[in-house]
C-alpha cells in the first residue's frame, strides 16, 4: 500500500505535502476544466441549462450522480467559490451532501435531487411547483 502511495503521491502530490489537495485531484481525476465557470454564481439557470449540466457530470449517462461524478461536481462546486479542499476534505463533504440531498436514500444524487441543491436559495427549480420542496423538507429521514 505504501508504494502504491508514494506512487500517487509522486505524481500527483506537487507541493510534496504528502496530501492530494483539490487542485492536485483534478489532474488524477483528469478534469481538463471546471464546467461550472461558465455559469453566473446565483443566475437562475433554465431546464434547458440545467440538463446540460447534469448530463456533463453524468459520465455513464444512468440518471445519477454518484462516486467519481460526486467528487467531480463537488470539486468543480468549490472551486467556483475558490475553496481548496484535500481528498480526505471532499469526500466528507460529499458524503454529508449526499445525506441532505438524497431524498430517496439510494446513495445516488437524481437530476432531481441535484435540483434541490442547485435551486436551495430561493430559486424556483425546473421540476417542481413553488411550496413542494418545503412540503419534502418536513419528511422525516428512516432511521439508520
Amino acid at each position: 500500500m505504501d508504494l502504491i502511495m508514494d506512487e500517487i503521491y509522486q505524481h500527483f502530490d506537487e507541493n510534496n505535502n504528502r496530501m492530494v489537495e483539490q487542485s492536485e485531484l483534478t489532474k488524477l481525476l483528469q478534469v481538463p476544466e471546471n464546467y461550472l465557470e461558465q455559469i453566473e454564481l446565483y443566475k437562475n439557470l433554465n431546464k434547458e441549462e440545467f440538463s446540460q449540466l447534469f448530463e456533463h457530470y453524468d459520465r455513464n449517462g444512468d440518471g445519477h450522480l454518484e462516486g467519481e461524478e460526486l467528487l467531480e461536481i463537488v470539486s468543480d462546486m468549490m472551486r467556483k467559490v475558490e475553496i481548496e479542499l484535500n481528498m480526505s476534505q471532499l469526500e466528507k463533504l460529499v458524503e454529508r451532501m449526499v445525506r441532505v440531498i438524497d431524498v430517496d436514500y439510494d446513495g445516488k444524487i437524481s437530476k432531481r435531487e441535484l435540483a434541490n441543491l442547485f435551486f436551495v436559495t430561493g430559486q424556483i427549480s425546473p421540476f417542481e411547483e413553488a411550496g413542494s420542496a418545503k412540503q419534502r423538507a418536513k419528511t422525516p429521514r428512516p432511521k439508520s
